[in-house]
């Protein structure tokens, strides 16, 4: 298990050599947006040097991770984070390198950043389920149903303050039937989740189609 980010980086780092080799020409980054007050110039950068740089530096990072996994120390976050934000740059810098377009590089963090929240408040709930004996699989079902009440519920009382207290209703009321079946009536609770997602699913699909679908407002 210690030598599963030392694996990691190494492997990251023969891709990346593998990148800087079949990359070709330059990539262009744009570092802003035009409604930015600062506008920074659009950044061109050589892709085969800057992913041969990037790989050197996961090659560094897997080494430094083996030495400490060797000594039976804390690998830490730090060499984690290079790992993968080398290989990020160096994936985007590959795709980019001899096109005419530019590669948006704070949109894609901006978008990458709102995207992961909802990933983050399901893995929070999984490691809360894990941490008190309880396998939920159910979390895209919580989260689907919530979303789903939260819509109704606000455009009903024409408030998003409405809907937010609203959501986790819903989220709630899976949690429960998850506690139901799977502590109270020992059902195999990877089974139920996967029940419960599937009924959320269909359930919200189905008064979408006939409820939302002919009431626009």
């Amino acid at each position: 298990m210690a030598l599963k980010i030392p694996i990691i980086g190494a492997v990251a780092a023969l891709l990346q050599l593998g990148m800087a080799l079949a990359a070709r020409g330059e990539t262009r980054f744009q570092l802003a947006t035009s409604a930015d007050f600062l506008a920074l110039p659009v950044l061109h950068l050589p892709a085969a040097a800057v992913i041969g740089v990037l790989a050197a530096l996961s090659a560094g990072a897997a080494a430094w991770a083996l030495h400490r996994a060797r000594a039976r120390a804390a690998i830490g976050i730090g060499v984690k984070a290079i790992l993968g934000a080398a290989f990020a740059l160096s994936f985007l810098t590959w795709v980019g390198a001899g096109r005419d377009s530019v590669i948006p590089l704070v949109t894609i963090l901006s978008s990458a950043l709102a995207l992961s929240v909802p990933l983050v408040f399901g893995s929070l709930a999984g490691l809360i389920g894990e941490r008190s004996g309880t396998i939920n699989i159910a979390i895209e079902g919580q989260l689907l149903g919530g979303a789903f009440l939260g819509a109704v519920v606000a455009s009903m009382a024409s408030s998003p303050w409405v809907g937010l207290i609203a959501a986790p209703l819903a989220g709630i009321l899976v949690a429960l039937l998850l506690a139901l079946f799977g502590l109270k009536h020992r059902v195999h609770q990877i089974v139920v989740g996967v029940v419960l997602n599937v009924l959320v699913l269909g359930l919200t699909s189905f008064l979408f189609s006939t409820v939302l679908a002919h009431n626009p407002a």
